[in-house]
């Protein structure tokens, strides 16, 4: 099972959730106010509606519902190890890395900028609004056993691929005759149990290459990778050709 992931783009670090949201919500609102004067809002006599003033872009938001459950972690993790009676897990520990992604702990950087990515269909930029949960199943010591987490998350634009202009997607082919063309590319970062470094993104690979980060799903789909937020290092990756353009 592919499971929801957030990568946090300046340590390239995932936090993954322990399942999948039952539905999420995507909502999108314009970039719209109402028309003021310098006495206030202006009106019209006779109009239905207040005169709207259009400023330009506006706000997509992601909201998620997730499920943390400390007894159904240790299952699945299969360590079928008994915790004594002073060593109760709690679940807080499994969603602390959630809050901290809506701690403004860095003034001069503000949040951080993290990738939602959900196998091939997911992968939007953004910061983490607000976050709350609800904790259930206490033990006899006070400790929570369940959180349902409510989420927002705020898209935000992807970054100027320092003026490089992007190949777009109909100047890629990924037909068998052009695989010849391809170029290969292996994932960097440190392999095996002790592995410190996390193997390279699909959407830098795709900025690196094509100028658009948004193209890492060609990549998915040509490589056949099921889960874009984890390609092992030392993964050889095939990088279909651009027509036209430079590779």
């Amino acid at each position: 099972m592919v499971r929801v992931g957030f990568v946090i783009e300046s340590t390239g670090d995932t936090i993954s959730a322990l399942l999948n949201p039952m539905s999420l919500v995507v909502s999108r609102a314009a970039g719209l106010v109402p028309e003021r004067t310098l006495s206030g809002a202006f009106t019209r006599r006779g109009a239905a509606d207040a005169p709207l003033l259009y400023t330009g872009g506006g706000r997509t938001e992601l909201h998620l519902e997730l499920l943390f459950d400390a007894p159904l972690h240790s299952a699945l993790r299969g360590t079928g190890e008994r915790s004594a009676p002073t060593d109760e897990p709690d679940v807080r520990d499994m969603t602390a890395p959630f809050f901290a992604l809506a701690e403004n702990a860095d003034e001069s950087h503000g949040l951080p900028l993290a990738r939602f990515i959900w196998g091939k269909a997911w992968n939007v930029r953004g910061i983490v609004a607000a976050v709350s949960e609800r904790l259930e199943h206490f033990t006899q010591n006070g400790v929570p056993q369940r959180s349902w987490m409510t989420m927002r998350f705020l898209r935000v634009l992807e970054s100027a691929n320092s003026g490089r202009r992007a190949v777009p997607e109909s100047a890629l082919d990924t037909s068998d005759a052009a695989r010849e063309s391809a170029r290969d590319h292996v994932v960097a970062g440190s392999a095996g149990p002790n592995a410190d470094l996390p193997g390279e993104r699909l959407d830098h690979l795709a900025s690196r290459y094509y100028g658009d980060p948004s193209l890492w799903r060609v990549l998915a789909r040509y490589n056949g990778i099921e889960d874009p937020a984890h390609v092992p290092p030392g993964t050889t990756l095939r990088i279909p050709p651009a027509t036209g353009a430079a590779g």
